[in-house]
């Protein structure tokens, strides 16, 4: 890639334009997907910008679009660790690029309750064992009191488990805290949770949120059930219904 191209795509990434931002983020998911070597080779210079907002968005596409033991951006992702303003995406990125030497790393910073680590680890575990260590830390911050580390634990848990195993905690976990995230989680669960999704509709009067959180999860789970796997997909489900 020319010198002249990534000042073009460092440009569009500095814009105060929303749209402008949002159409540079498409062009390098595209860039990534077609011409995936120029994208790493864009990604590596732009790692070392001056501009923190440019090595963040760079940071965040790595995490998307980034390979595996990309020695170069895991190096350059961990001296972004050091800047606290790039510390979360930094983690996210390792999560993905990263050689397996950063998996004690991550795992040290999930026990730790360090933001974003856990999500991290969970894309990185390489062995039976390490995925367990994740799984343990991942049911543990599932439980915490602190809904951020919740809505991590959900995200690390659909990468390394299903709503199928995990829906004893779930259910359990809902009923402590009434998460929308974790009752959508459950509309990804096995078929004896349909009847104990609607019997929790009696805990809520319709027409509230919670009411209409339990709705849609029963809906998804009597889909999934009616279809199989691709339900979400088929009706265009999305965001949310990411979760398990």
């Amino acid at each position: 890639m020319s010198p002249s191209a990534i000042n073009r795509y460092r440009a569009r990434l500095l814009s105060n334009d929303v749209s402008e931002r949002r159409a540079v983020s498409r062009a390098l998911a595209a860039l990534a997907a077609t011409q995936h070597a120029d994208f790493l080779r864009l990604c590596h210079h732009l790692l070392d910008d001056p501009e923190l907002r440019v090595r963040a968005e760079i940071l965040w596409h790595l995490m998307r679009y980034g390979d595996r033991d990309d020695v170069v951006a895991e190096t350059k992702a961990r001296a972004a660790l050091a800047l606290p303003d790039l510390r979360a995406r930094a983690l996210l990125a390792l999560g993905t690029v990263g050689t397996r030497s950063v998996v004690p790393e991550l795992y040290a910073l999930s026990a730790a309750s360090e933001e974003c680590a856990l999500v991290a680890l969970a894309r990185q575990v390489r062995t039976e064992t390490q995925r367990q260590q994740a799984l343990r830390l991942s049911r543990a911050w599932l439980m915490s009191e602190v809904y951020s580390q919740r809505d991590e634990a959900l995200r690390a848990l659909r990468i390394l488990s299903t709503a199928q195993r995990e829906e004893d905690l779930l259910l359990t976990i809902y009923l402590k805290y009434g998460d929308e995230l974790v009752v959508w989680a459950l509309g990804a669960a096995s078929a004896p949770m349909l009847p104990v999704l609607q019997a929790l509709l009696g805990r809520w009067p319709e027409g509230c949120a919670e009411y209409g959180d339990v709705t849609r999860a029963i809906r998804r789970l009597e889909r999934r059930l009616a279809h199989g796997e691709d339900a979400d997909r088929r009706t265009g489900a999305g965001g949310l219904r990411e979760y398990l």
